[in-house]
């Protein structure tokens, strides 16, 4: 975060764009991630 701040600060716009990219990809991963455990947990709840 602290590179972040760095980069809005200095102007730095293809940085900016690489840690959008990247952030919106992870998002989109942890996103994906969370419906396959939330899909999990109502699986292993509907066994008991």
């Amino acid at each position: 975060m602290n590179n972040f701040t760095e980069i809005i600060f200095n102007q730095q716009n293809e940085k900016t764009e690489a840690f959008k990219v990247k952030a919106a990809e992870l998002g989109a991963e942890i996103q994906k991630n969370s419906k396959e455990l939330l899909n999990q947990m109502r699986r292993e709840l509907s066994d008991i």
